[in-house]
């Protein structure tokens, strides 16, 4: 994992921070169980993705959902699989 660090005039980028640093390793964490505890909140909204089950990550399920119903208003559009649906499909 390279993680990116800007300031008004430095980026520092620190590769595999997590083994480096334990509060990169705690953010990190904090990070991921919030992500997760987002995505099984949001799939009460947008139960045809299953974001309780694969958590909005790249799955066969998930992507799917994006083929079948397109893109929903939380999904990222920069994110290729997603552009490639979003072109594909109107909003659900």
């Amino acid at each position: 994992v390279i993680i990116r660090v800007t300031t008004a005039k430095l980026d520092l980028y620190f590769i595999k921070g997590e083994s480096k640093s334990t509060s990169i390793a705690a953010a990190s964490i904090i990070a991921k169980v919030t992500r997760d505890r987002l995505m099984k909140e949001m799939s009460a909204s947008f139960p045809a993705y299953n974001l309780c089950q694969h958590k909005g990550y790249t799955t066969a399920e998930h992507q799917k959902a994006l083929n079948d119903y397109g893109p929903s208003l939380i999904h990222r559009l920069t994110f290729i699989p997603t552009l490639d649906a979003h072109e594909q499909q109107t909003f659900f």
